[in-house]
């Protein structure tokens, strides 16, 4: 059906309104004062920080870059470390290191923020570590056969054998993310896409555990390492041999990672439910961006329970790590519906005992190939 000349007149001006206004609205923030413009993108460069957000980092720097060639206006000499921690984010190693050599020069050890100086400088010195995703001498590279339905039709994808760099040394790293270590993960395994689900919960343990019930599709929660365990026994059980458990702290960061070697594998808001997004509750897995390797919810949603006792890394290089003997509490890994930014990174690390509860605490379930 053909529209009158008079409605299509009417949408035209419409549109151009609406396009003037946003002109007007663009060109008035170009008109602010050249301080407030670099306050303002100061800003933008630490949210592209925080969300791990690369081409975010570069274009708010190179808009700093712009306004000290047009008007002669820098960042003071305490802003200079965010400045490095966005060229870093941004891909940039050779400006963070300027960056943030100008910052300790100018300012000493009276610097407010040395001691996340001194780890930036060795972060950025250390470069890149070697692709997670580097073939290992041995073990499986490729899947054997279809990948395997779990119970009540639980999803798996498949991990391959290569190394990586376990831990970090990026200024949002706690300390017991260090030494960082090399670590072969020498054969493949089967990983659950999502994180267990209330309702493949229940359907192996009969009953639903989770403060945020009522929502089939969203983690369980509410579940201790232990109760895991008794869940784990009774799929093996199903199976009628040993092939479901946690993944180890190692496999766990490895799979997480997937060939990155940055704090997250993408920009946060559209990888993670966190404090800062989650409306302060789960959400049904899967509606965020997987990583490369096709995992959903790694760093969000719910904090995930390992196989690991809690203890310190060892540095240097190993095998197929299984952590301590014992030690003050089970780790869990990734961030939460609750948690900070900060919380969720690959490297993020903390503990808990085996037979607490938590309404931000779930898990993730490992298959063995054979």
């Amino acid at each position: 059906m053909k529209r009158h000349p008079a409605i299509r007149l009417g949408k035209r001006i419409a549109v151009g309104i609406l396009l003037a206004v946003a002109l007007a609205a663009e060109g008035a923030a170009t008109q602010l004062p050249p301080e407030i413009q670099l306050d303002r993108f100061l800003m933008q460069a630490d949210q592209a920080v925080n969300d791990g957000d690369a081409r975010a980092a570069l274009a708010a720097m190179e808009r700093i870059v712009a306004l000290e060639k047009d008007h002669g206006i820098e960042p003071a000499l305490e802003d200079r470390l965010r400045c490095a921690q966005a060229w870093y984010t941004a891909g940039e190693p050779e400006r963070a290191l300027a960056a943030v050599t100008a910052y300790l020069q100018s300012l000493g050890r009276e610097a407010p923020r040395y001691h996340e100086a001194l780890r930036l400088l060795n972060d950025v010195e250390a470069g890149p570590g070697p692709p997670a995703d580097s073939p290992a001498p041995s073990g499986d590279a490729d899947p054997v056969g279809p990948a395997p339905m779990g119970p009540a039709g639980m999803e798996f994808v498949w991990i391959p054998p290569g190394t990586f760099r376990m831990g970090s040394r990026s200024t949002e790293a706690f300390a017991d993310e260090q030494p960082v270590t090399e670590v072969r993960i020498s054969r493949g395994f089967w990983l659950g896409k999502y994180e267990v689900t209330q309702t493949e919960w229940e359907a192996v343990m009969g009953s639903n555990p989770s403060s945020f019930a009522g929502c089939a599709h969203c983690p369980v929660e509410e579940v201790s390492w232990n109760d895991v365990q008794d869940f784990i026994d009774r799929v093996n059980a199903h199976e009628g041999r040993e092939v479901y458990r946690l993944p180890t702290e190692a496999e766990w960061e490895y799979a997480a990672r997937a060939g990155t070697t940055g704090d997250r594998y993408g920009a946060l808001n559209a990888i993670a439910w966190h404090g800062g997004t989650s409306g302060r509750r789960t959400h049904p897995v899967g509606g965020k961006a997987p990583n490369a390797w096709g995992l959903h919810d790694v760093l969000g949603n719910v904090v995930e329970w390992v196989a690991d006792w809690y203890g310190d890394y060892g540095g240097g290089s190993v095998t197929d790590p299984q952590g301590p003997r014992s030690g003050p509490g089970r780790v869990i890994r990734g961030g939460c519906w609750v948690g900070a930014a900060r919380h969720s990174r690959t490297s993020n690390r903390n503990v808990t005992p085996p037979d607490v509860r938590y309404d931000f605490l779930g898990f993730r379930l490992a298959r063995t190939a054979h």
